[in-house]
Formats: C-alpha cells, structure tokens, sequence
C-alpha cells in the first residue's frame, strides 16, 4: 500500500482566471470562467486568457500549476457557440 494517496481535506484546489492586455498587464483576475470570457469579449484585441490551479488551505494559498494560455480555446467556442446559434 506504498502507492496510496492521502488528501488533506483541509486543502482545497480551485481555478484562477486571469484577462491580460497585449502587454501582458492584467485587466481582471478571478476564479469565474463566465466572468473571463466576459472580460475578454470587452477587452483590447490581442488581450489573453490564463489559468492556474491554486490550493488554498488553512492559512495560505499557492499556485499549483504554472498559468496556461487558453484564450485559442474560448475565442474557438465562442466562434462555434455563434455558428451554431446563428448569431
């Protein structure tokens, strides 16, 4: 039983959002995904998406996982959403 993984219940892992201009200085920062792609709709061209996991725990929180750019990903299923709905 060497491979058993033990959670402390005590940590809790969550999303962070954040919007950046085209010069990479953030606009908003959050853990809603909606709110993200609001921000990023109204936001300069060339403006990014990120996300990170970060724990939070008792007393303090970190970041988990380095921010991952996903903006091609939202901009690509606002295009479908769009396409689909016929707007």
């Amino acid at each position: 039983m060497n491979n058993v993984i033990k959670i402390d219940s005590k940590i809790k892992q969550y999303n962070f959002y954040e919007v950046a201009d085209n010069l990479g200085i953030a606009i908003w920062g959050g853990e809603s995904s909606l709110e993200a792609i609001r921000w990023l709709r109204r936001s300069p061209a060339e403006s990014r998406v990120w996300v990170s996991v970060w724990e939070s725990g008792e007393e303090d929180a970190g970041v988990t996982t380095k921010p991952i750019d996903i903006t091609s990903i939202v901009l690509a299923t606002i295009a479908d959403t769009m396409e689909r709905w016929g707007k």
